[in-house]
């Protein structure tokens, strides 16, 4: 991870500018280069994602517990929706045994179901 450029040494900054061919001169101030610098990083800005995007032409980007293409996020779904059920008087012991009755449930066959369903999702694109 690259540390933020107002911390860089004024000829790191000069280096950097000189890498991605923007023009400078001796005479300028730190906060110069940094203001000249911080104009044009939009444009040199990249994400591990580009060279998949370029690739494949397109890329899905999702919320991080997207449930629908997450099997992980479906089971734990099942478990909180199975807790909700059974859960009546709100105590933490009983909360704990309908947790412990509710992971039983996810059997091998209820993942490989999970999974199934989020890759039927994905070829089909919905």
């Amino acid at each position: 991870m690259r540390k933020s450029h107002k911390f860089m040494e004024k000829s790191a900054i000069q280096e950097r500018l000189s890498e991605k061919k923007i023009m400078w001169n001796r005479n300028m101030m730190k906060i110069e280069f940094l203001q000249k610098f911080s104009e044009v990083k939009h444009l040199y800005k990249s994400y591990r994602i580009a060279p998949t995007a370029e690739k494949f032409d397109h890329v899905l980007r999702l919320l991080s517990y997207y449930r629908n293409f997450n099997p992980i996020e479906i089971i734990r779904s099942q478990l909180k929706q199975h807790v909700a059920k059974k859960n009546k008087t709100f105590k933490l012991n009983d909360v704990k045994d309908h947790v412990i009755q509710g992971t039983e449930t996810a059997n091998v066959q209820n993942w490989m179901n999970n999974i199934n369903h989020v890759t039927e999702k994905e070829r089909s694109g919905k």
